[in-house]
């Protein structure tokens, strides 16, 4: 089976190319994502709240976007994440939702096929 190894993600109307994280790209990607939600993150995902779902999302297509896209914050026109309004944040959120998430959960599947639960015994 082939996975795809990148996967064409518009934002405001720029195409940018994504690949596939390399080790040291996920790992500060999972860093990305605990300093946004203040290390709140498994908090926010336990608690099934819709503000807490979007706002991961929003996490998650941050700390993924700006990782893997060099030029994301020049495309929005902004200076910082953490002071970018909400709506800019929305367009971010539909790129990660409608394009990136199932490129990613395909290549996710076949990485942790055949692995053991990652819980302890």
């Amino acid at each position: 089976m082939s996975i795809k190894t990148t996967v064409k993600v518009t934002i405001k109307g720029t195409d940018c190319e994504v690949k596939i994280p390399n080790v040291s790209q996920s790992f500060k990607i999972e860093e990305l994502k605990m300093d946004l939600t203040g290390g709140r993150y498994a908090e926010m995902a336990r608690s099934g709240l819709i503000v807490h779902n979007y706002n991961l999302d929003l996490a998650d297509a941050i700390a993924i976007f700006s990782v893997m896209i060099p030029d994301l914050k020049k495309i929005l026109g902004i200076e910082s994440y953490e002071t970018m309004d909400m709506m800019t944040g929305k367009e971010l959120v539909k790129a990660y939702r409608n394009t990136y998430a199932a490129f990613y959960k395909e290549f996710t599947n076949a990485l942790y096929e055949g692995l053991e639960t990652d819980e302890p015994k």
